[in-house]
């Protein structure tokens, strides 16, 4: 067919598009005298309908059937199409569909050609269409796409890997009656190799001996070969770090290439975040944060310092533990870090545009770098606090390093997340954990702690040094009591009625605020303040603590400080602890009857009453309700 023909097949095909009904007569026309490409787009119309004619699936099969016997390109495409899909109310038939996109990849330009054959090979690679998978029939199309890609100066557009990478892929992990075949896909992924797709190809490989597919041992030194063409450092380094993929562990072989890293590659200290989002599509926005990029990428690379610090604190891969050569990478790491957001700081305030469009992204950022420098700089006071790794204990460093994790909080800006806000608590807990026990050369110091404790608002841990006078501070009885009910004060409460009254979570809750009634209702026992420690215990009783109801009987029996002992009130209390325990022992009849017996304060001893109540506890089976009764009645003897 001429070109002049198919151009004016396809211009009246744009007329027929826009409504022009005579262009529609004319492409009829066109078709009746064989032109295969007016034949091709009047189906495209039958198929749409256009708007000016009614859609025939009948009619446009019809004509792309009749253009395909001419080798219409595309009516070939969507004759493979319909068939791998059933579409339009063909059968489903894969091997016929891939006889259209083989005779379309013979007759298109080399793009199609390339689309052809792939579009026939993915049938059998993947048993599209109805078709079992055939890796045979899969590879033989694939090796003819691979001829059109090995064509330098064809462009190839179409999705997925290369014919060479679903070669290897067949053969790594077989197809149909193909059985997988490792050391075919090396060879394949080597072709692609050599023919410019070295990143893809040596990852593949590096996977292949990693994972030791198809008949491939795990092979570690073979996937530090490949990633070595690859330039990561960083994964070789933990291959040797932690003994992997049959590598035998060495850690000094880690630091090596850590270092190497930190020497080739020091582009990995900026988030990538910042180089991503401050580049706007203004060349201006471009040049200004190229410059930032560049620059930041100077400072260090902090993670490869944090890694071979851990390995000498850890002692990783055989190497000896040695806590001053972690304190001195952990430190590098820091330096990194703080000139990267000193840097950073500088750059946005002398750059008001970038700035101002960019603030969000430039709080994300900092968030992240003050996230890294308060981690680093908890490592190193963890060191110094607890004299790890043949590291001399230093309470003050370990202070000093705590404080600058604070201060890194404040280089996340506006507001930190829950995680720093729960750091932070960490932060300042440990510092005064510090402070009360003098670790480290630390002299104790217990009102240090407390002005630390305070700016958490530990109030438990607050109302424990002022209970028991520790770390040199005078005990102060109701200095503890104001910060025992400022803690329980903080504790949850069930929100609304709908909260379970069994729900784990709620007596938890509850188990923690009756035990700081506690602590309040011993203080004033120890104070001889009988009421205030009725109260307390009385309110612990109320959140359903098992050991409250003792306490409370106990200064109602015995009395306490100013309160005396009160046999009326006993009982009652008693009485309504009957009404509410669903238990059957008879315990509470037993500390009844027992009162009534022995009598309780202005409560004269009724022996009637006690046997009565003797004989309620003893009917569930309380064998001291029978031991008391017996003796009552003289039943025994």
């Amino acid at each position: 067919m001429e070109i002049d023909d198919e151009k004016i097949a396809d211009d009246l095909f744009e007329g027929v598009l826009h409504g022009d009904k005579n262009s529609f007569h004319e492409l009829e026309k066109l078709a009746d005298d064989g032109n295969e490409r007016a034949m091709s787009n009047l189906a495209q119309i039958y198929l749409k309908g256009a708007g000016v004619v009614e859609s025939s699936y009948k009619k446009a099969l019809e004509l792309f059937k009749k253009a395909a016997t001419l080798n219409e390109v595309y009516a070939l495409f969507r004759l493979g199409e319909f068939y791998r899909d059933s579409k339009y109310g063909l059968k489903q038939d894969g091997n016929k569909a891939a006889e259209y996109f083989i005779r379309a990849a013979e007759h298109a330009t080399p793009n199609g050609t390339a689309e052809g054959f792939r579009l026939a090979a993915e049938i059998y690679h993947y048993g599209k269409g109805g078709v079992a998978p055939d890796g045979f029939k899969a590879i033989e199309l694939y090796k003819k796409l691979d001829e059109i890609e090995s064509l330098d100066e064809v462009e190839i557009r179409f999705s997925g890997e290369k014919a060479l990478f679903r070669i290897a892929d067949i053969y790594k992990n077989g197809c149909g009656s193909l059985k997988p075949d490792g050391l075919k896909a090396v060879e394949y992924l080597n072709k692609a190799a050599e023919r410019g797709d070295e990143w893809s190809a040596f990852y593949e490989l590096a996977e292949l001996y990693r994972r030791g597919k198809a008949g491939i041992k795990i092979d570690g030194y073979k996937v530090i070969e490949y990633l070595t063409k690859l330039d990561n450092l960083k994964k070789i380094a933990e291959i040797y770090r932690d003994g992997k993929y049959n590598v035998k562990a060495d850690g000094y072989k880690a630091i090596e290439y850590l270092t190497k890293k930190t020497e080739q590659d020091k582009r990995k200290t900026l988030d990538e975040i910042a180089e991503i989002h401050l580049i706007d599509s203004s060349e201006n926005d471009m040049n200004v944060a190229n410059e930032y990029c560049d620059n930041a990428r100077e400072i260090y690379n902090v993670d490869e310092f944090k890694e071979i610090a851990e390995i000498y604190l850890e002692g990783k891969g055989g190497v000896q533990p040695d806590g001053y050569k972690a304190l001195e990478y952990f430190s590098k790491a820091a330096e990194g870090i703080n000139l990267i957001i000193n840097f950073t700081k500088n750059f946005i305030e002398n750059n008001s545009e970038i700035k101002q469009k960019r603030q969000g992204v430039l709080n994300r950022v900092f968030r992240s770098l003050g996230r890294i420098n308060r981690n680093t700089s908890e490592q190193i006071a963890e060191i110094y606090s607890e004299g790890k790794a043949g590291v001399q204990p230093d309470g003050h460093k370990a202070i000093e390093y705590l404080l600058k994790a604070i201060e890194a909080v404040d280089a996340e800006r506006d507001n930190p997340d829950e995680n720093s806000k729960s750091n932070i608590f960490y932060i300042y807990n440990k510092i005064a954990w510090i402070y009360l026990k003098g670790s480290g050369e630390v002299q104790i110091d217990g009102y240090k702690a407390i002005e630390y404790y305070t700016k958490i608002n530990a109030w438990s841990s607050l109302a424990e040094i002022y209970r028991y006078g520790k770390a040199g501070v005078e005990p102060d009885p109701h200095k503890a009591i104001e910060y025992f009910l400022k803690h329980e004060a903080t504790i949850r409460r069930p929100q609304s009625p709908d909260d379970e009254p069994n729900d784990f979570d709620i007596f938890l809750d509850n188990e923690e605020r009756a035990e700081a009634f506690r602590n309040i209702a011993e203080i004033y026992s120890s104070l001889n303040d009988g009421q205030k420690a009725l109260e307390y215990f009385l309110k612990a009783d109320e959140l359903g603590a098992s050991w409250a109801d003792i306490e409370v009987e106990r200064i109602y029996r015995e009395g306490k400080g100013n309160l005396k002992p009160d046999g009326v009130k006993l009982i009652e209390f008693l009485t309504n602890k009957l009404e509410q325990d669903k238990s059957s022992d008879g315990h509470i009849l037993y500390d009844i009857a027992k009162a009534y017996e022995e009598g309780c304060g202005s409560l004269e001893p009724n022996v009637q009453k006690a046997i009565e109540f003797y004989q309620k506890s003893a009917e569930p089976g309380n064998n001291f309700a029978k031991t008391k009764l017996a003796e009552l009645t003289g039943a025994n003897e």
